[in-house]
């Protein structure tokens, strides 16, 4: 197989939409792509998603050299784990469908995307992850000085993230809007606040804290944006990139609440720049395309 330059590449890239929720994560993430001047051919089609049966979860279709693909940015199994032989008759558009790039690459479901392999010789791919269009990213650079918390919780107060959240709650160390009441919390069960009063508070923690879901694989946007800042990130799960991420190298990993007194103590320094390396190699917008080359050029 002929190894492709920058240069060879032809990227044709559905068009991207706005919803009420923000820009949809897998159009937003190709038209990043397709932006980067490395590409020969740069194409916006207005080709429409694809369903993908439960909940009318959909598909984000593209085609690179000729390969049909499809990105999955949902946070669960599906709607990957639905595709078949029927589902592929549905849509004709899939009838030669080479790769599934799913962002919450689930380790349980591996036997899945094993026989969607071996019966319709489609692979699943893990893939990277792209913020919300409204969280502004590099827009400060964590510094290694003292700082006034040592995190702080963000996010939807999910069953799981409770015990975590009451650890933090019990520790001055922390940042919560318990210990901190007159912050301004626009919605007490999303745990909210503005974007400009979010990048303040960031500013003041030692660590990026991230928790885990309810998605099936743990990743969450809360990493590019740390890592956009070069902040030293902590989470209690393993996300499955298309690259190395190692837990204790690139991130400092967390098993129970009680494992928070550690941010006390180890050297966030280390981590830091492990953000800062991995944000610029797979995640900087201006880099994307080159790092989709790098990991998948090999298929194409």
């Amino acid at each position: 197989m002929v190894k492709l330059s920058y240069k060879q590449w032809n990227l044709e890239v559905p068009g991207y939409v706005l919803n009420n929720r923000g820009i949809i994560w897998g159009k937003y993430l190709l038209k990043k792509i397709a932006e980067d001047n490395i590409f020969k051919t740069k194409y916006i089609l207005n080709h429409p998603r694809i369903s993908g049966g439960r909940m009318d979860n959909k598909f984000t279709p593209f085609i690179l050299n000729g390969k049909k693909c499809l990105i999955d940015e949902w946070d669960y199994s599906y709607p990957t784990v639905y595709v078949n032989k029927e589902y592929i008759k549905k849509n004709p558009f899939l009838s030669d469908l080479k790769y599934i790039f799913k962002i919450q690459y689930c380790k349980h479901d591996k036997k899945i995307y094993d026989d969607i392999k071996q019966d319709l010789n489609v692979k699943v791919l893990p893939f990277f992850i792209f913020p919300r269009h409204d969280i502004p990213l590099e827009i400060f650079k964590w510094k290694n000085e003292n700082h006034k918390y040592s995190a702080m919780f963000s996010g939807r107060v999910w069953r799981g993230r409770n015990r975590w959240k009451a650890a933090m709650d019990s520790d001055k160390t922390f940042f919560s809007t318990v210990n901190n009441p007159d912050c301004k919390i626009e919605s007490q069960r999303f745990n909210y606040v503005s974007n400009d009063d979010y990048i303040v508070l960031l500013k003041q923690m030692k660590w990026g804290l991230s928790l885990v879901g309810k998605g099936c694989g743990g990743k969450n946007r809360r990493e590019v944006e740390y890592m956009s800042y070069g902040m030293p990130m902590v989470l209690n799960y393993i996300p499955i990139y298309p690259f190395s991420f190692i837990p204790n190298k690139d991130f400092l990993y967390l098993e129970k609440p009680e494992d928070l007194q550690k941010l006390k103590h180890v050297d966030p320094l280390p981590y830091s720049i492990r953000s800062a390396k991995l944000y610029k190699k797979y995640f900087k917008p201006e880099n994307l395309g080159k790092a989709l080359i790098t990991l998948f050029g090999h298929l194409f």
